[in-house]
């Protein structure tokens, strides 16, 4: 996708910034209660067209699973094992595998209308990969995207910047809803996250669907530039970009229709947890 037409779909919305540093009543899984709201809540904000960033930091040690993970012969033993470690595990609502998320890690998504802009799974793919690409070189980076198989959660969309992953890209679809997330890695122990993920997969007894994981193919932005950057920094930057491109206001959490849709997926998403890791 062209970075014209990717401006232009951007363009077609008013934007609602939902950033979850600014929502502190968060509990452990409100972040993906968020996820699983947004997605629903957008089809019915159609005057005018809207559609919502969501940037949702996760300080705590975590580990954001997959529905494939759950399904693991060995799973309650791999994933006691990451709890022992000292993460929080949790089952997230879009597509993907286990990825690690603490206070070195960006996670954002976009989620637009496809009533409004009918975007095929790739085409959502390649808006994310578009604007991550604008926003990575106002710090003179060069993003590319492919599969990198021996990362955690590999993917076609994957995020390379100098031929090693700094992140990567996942998809939920929900009626007319859809919500294109990406989480990047901006400082911190990435050998460490790796190398965690490939002992769960160990203990797990993954088999050959599952990746081999290896360190060594996966870095942060970090690795790449002569300043720090934080993910506030990096939150700041995804926001400034958005607005250079659409209107933006920021989002109303104690939206009436918003907090009725997330008090429900709160509810369910406390159930998930409880059937996925006390069974």
């Amino acid at each position: 996708m062209k970075h014209k037409d990717i401006q232009q779909i951007l363009a077609s919305y008013d934007w609602e910034v939902f950033d979850d540093r600014e929502n502190p009543s968060l509990d452990l899984v409100s972040p993906l209660a968020y996820q699983d709201s947004l997605i629903r809540w957008i089809p019915q904000k159609n005057q005018p067209p809207t559609a919502a960033m969501h940037l949702y930091p996760i300080e705590t040690p975590s580990i954001l699973l997959g529905a494939r993970d759950t399904r693991l012969p060995n799973f309650l033993e791999a994933a006691h094992f990451l709890e022992n470690q000292g993460y929080q595990t949790l089952v997230r609502p879009h597509g993907g595998l286990a990825v690690v998320a603490d206070k070195g890690i960006a996670n954002l998504s976009l989620v637009t209308n496809h009533a409004i802009t009918p975007l095929c799974i790739d085409q959502a793919y390649q808006m994310m990969v578009g604007f991550i690409r604008y926003l990575l070189g106002k710090l003179h980076l060069q993003v590319e995207s492919y599969e990198v198989p021996e990362s955690y959660c590999p993917g076609k969309y994957d995020l390379i910047v100098g031929g090693l992953k700094i992140g990567g890209i996942a998809q939920r679809r929900f009626k007319s809803g859809v919500t294109t997330a990406a989480y990047i890695s901006i400082n911190g122990n990435q050998t460490l996250r790796a190398d965690l993920l490939k002992e769960f997969y160990y203990l797990g007894k993954a088999n050959e669907d599952y990746p081999d994981i290896q360190a060594e193919k996966m870095v942060t932005l970090q690795d790449f530039l002569p300043h720090i950057l934080t993910v506030d920094d990096f939150n700041t930057l995804a926001k400034k970009i958005l607005e250079e491109w659409a209107t933006v206001q920021p989002g109303n959490f104690k939206d009436p229709l918003l907090q009725n849709i997330y008090q429900q997926r709160l509810l369910i998403g406390h159930e998930r947890l409880q059937r996925s890791f006390h069974s």
